[in-house]
């Protein structure tokens, strides 16, 4: 297999890779260029589960479950500059592409939150399924894409237009979601399956289910676009897709239950 250029992130330059807590109300952060070094804990809110650093490297947002809301991270600071009330059960959140908005999925209803990264303020809501989950957005910044575990299915948000323009069915919850680098395949899991969906995003139909073991959860493109990286929990492995071939090229044993991953270039 050929080597996978990196991508610069902000992670390179503040040194930082955060992990939350949700038992503790914390954020651990680990210093990514010594070894994982743990160089801070920061409170946050209630239940915190998805981080997220935006492109600009400027702020990591922590969504916080049992608070119904967000804090900003100040990755300058190292430290919580203001939590924002976002609505119910708050897991995970995606930046557009230029870092200027966050978008964050609303367990509890059928929307997504929307932020304005200038105000540190929610601004709006756009329409999901139900239950939204794990979310995405194109390259272009145009469409959310998000897995759904009430309604069990990806919907396609229009930011522009905020509307949903396609529902698409996937396998039993719950979700990772992810669009490849070059916009082409959305790629969403399904941890009560065994298979990885791949959808074509122009036509948004879906063009193959990949079989990569029982219990796929957390899916990454990598940056080149030429590989996905897919954590299954139930036989205790990564797979690795080759995106021009559709089709497990390789698996990696990382230890017991992989649940979730990044890649650099694509956390």
């Amino acid at each position: 297999m050929p080597a996978i250029p990196a991508r610069r992130t902000p992670a390179h330059f503040w040194g930082g890779a955060p992990a939350t807590a949700s038992a503790e109300n914390r954020v651990y952060v680990y210093n990514a260029r010594k070894g994982g070094a743990l160089r801070k804990t920061i409170p946050v809110g209630n239940s915190p589960k998805g981080v997220k650093i935006g492109p600009g490297g400027d702020y990591a947002l922590v969504a916080n479950e049992g608070s119904d809301s967000v804090s900003v991270i100040d990755l300058g600071r190292m430290a919580v500059t203001k939590e924002i009330t976002v609505g119910d059960t708050p897991h995970n959140s995606v930046f557009t592409p230029d870092g200027s908005r966050a978008y964050v999925t609303l367990q509890g209803e059928k929307s997504v939150a929307v932020l304005d990264m200038a105000r540190l303020a929610k601004t709006g809501e756009l329409p999901a399924g139900e239950s939204p989950h794990n979310v995405d957005i194109g390259p272009d910044g145009e469409r959310l894409y998000v897995a759904n575990i009430g309604s069990r299915d990806l919907t396609v948000t229009d930011i522009a237009g905020g509307e949903v323009v396609a529902r698409i069915p996937l396998s039993p919850p719950h979700y990772g979601v992810d669009v490849t680098p070059d916009g082409r395949y959305l790629l969403a899991t399904g941890v009560g399956r065994s298979v990885v969906n791949v959808i074509d995003a122009d036509s948004l139909e879906r063009i193959k289910q990949i079989e990569v073991g029982q219990g796929p959860h957390g899916v990454r493109a990598a940056a080149g676009g030429r590989y996905a990286y897919v954590a299954v929990t139930g036989p205790d492995e990564v797979a690795v897709i080759d995106l021009q071939e559709l089709e497990v090229v390789k698996t990696v044993k990382p230890g017991k239950s992989p649940f979730w991953l990044a890649h650099v270039g694509n956390p």
